[in-house]
């Protein structure tokens, strides 16, 4: 149900989580590292949802996606998914009412063997989470730690930068303890990218300690030239 990925050899109840996102075009900051651009909006209450796509082919007998599975939390912060049946530019109501929506991705395919639109994951008009077009599945450096698990650890972030010409880009891990109402500036990765390609820097940090129901979220705080773009990831463990 989740993104957990067991470590076999860690012992009994050991994993981790990759979260990973992409943001094509930043022009000055702050925008998040996902996929809807901007700075994401995060519920304050599950509500209905529904899922949209931008093109008629994303259908259950089109040429792009025909099915998809979403990932979120309940009001509780417990951990839901479902799969749904896209109807092109129709919106799907969703079975389940969503806090959180973490991920989604392509399940069944028409020709196009990807999505033909952006598919957006919404309450009313606000994007909680997007399958950009053809890229078959969300890209979120985003994410909240469920209510039933344990303490767990940021034990890695990275952040990279790419664009045509030299760039320079500040982003920030934050996170956010359950009803604090405010982040926190738990890292600050320095990037830049020099010369006529596509090319990025990266760092990386050690463990910060995190608790259930924490929202955790990469953020491209400044970028020193238009329409850069700035992918992301941290790990999660519970080691």
């Amino acid at each position: 149900m989740s993104d957990r990925i067991n470590i076999l050899d860690g012992g009994a109840g050991s994993f981790f989580i990759r979260k990973f996102g992409r943001n094509d075009d930043i022009d000055t900051g702050p925008e998040d590292i996902w996929d809807g651009g901007g700075l994401y909006s995060w519920p304050t209450a599950a509500a209905a949802t529904t899922i949209v796509s931008s093109s008629v082919n994303d259908a259950a007998a089109g040429t792009g996606i025909r099915t998809a599975r979403v990932f979120g939390l309940d009001t509780n912060f417990l951990e839901i998914q479902e799969d749904v049946t896209l109807n092109g530019t129709t919106p799907v109501a969703l079975s389940n009412q969503y806090l959180r929506v973490y991920r989604a991705y392509g399940l069944t395919f028409g020709s196009l063997e990807t999505n033909d639109g952006n598919i957006d994951v919404l309450h009313g008009a606000t994007v909680l989470a997007r399958i950009s077009a053809q890229r078959g599945q969300t890209l979120m450096a985003l994410y909240t730690i469920p209510a039933d698990w344990p303490p767990v650890s940021i034990i890695s972030a990275t952040a990279t930068i790419g664009k045509q010409a030299a760039s320079f880009g500040e982003v920030i891990l934050f996170t956010r303890d359950f009803g604090s109402g405010g982040w926190r500036d738990r890292l600050t990765v320095d990037i830049n990218s020099q010369g006529s390609s596509f090319i990025g820097g990266q760092a990386q940090v050690g463990s910060i300690n995190i608790e259930p129901k924490t929202d955790i979220r990469l953020t491209a705080q400044t970028v020193s030239a238009v329409n850069t773009g700035i992918s992301g990831l941290f790990t999660i463990s519970d080691q």
